[in-house]
């Protein structure tokens, strides 16, 4: 008579210690993602610099154009386009990143310092790294 409810709880010990591995099968994906994208989201600056890493240290010889000037190139590369924002570059030759919206569509656009030469163009899609901005057009 001893031995059974020391069986029962021997098969009850079992038995939840079963059920938490299998939870711990079905949980390890959602952690391993949640790692993840939290990773990605901690290291994004850095992870953006490196991109960026072309449009920095660029050859100028001559004087730099007023930030009027390169804010008009940007939005001339985009008809239409209305400024939502520029950015200040870290050193006097490093490209400048303007941000334009064009149909609710936000486009950042890489000018040349000196030559107002467009460096290039991104359409950014919204994700949960960034926020929707209201004065879109």
């Amino acid at each position: 008579m001893t031995s059974e409810p020391s069986g029962r709880r021997s098969a009850l010990y079992r038995r939840l210690w079963r059920w938490h591995f299998y939870a711990g099968l079905f949980c390890i994906p959602f952690v391993l993602t949640l790692a993840a994208s939290g990773a990605i989201y901690l290291f994004k600056p850095q992870v953006e610099q490196w991109l960026d890493a072309p449009y920095r240290e660029l050859p100028v010889s001559g004087p730099l154009a007023s930030p009027q000037q390169q804010i008009d190139a940007a939005l001339a590369s985009l008809p239409g386009s209305r400024l939502i924002n520029y950015e200040l570059p870290l050193e006097p030759n490093d490209a400048v990143k303007i941000a334009v919206g064009l149909h609710g569509v936000k486009h950042l656009v890489y000018v040349h310092p000196e030559t107002l030469r467009i460096l290039k163009q991104i359409a950014v899609s919204y994700t949960h790294l960034t926020l929707p901005t209201s004065d879109l057009v």
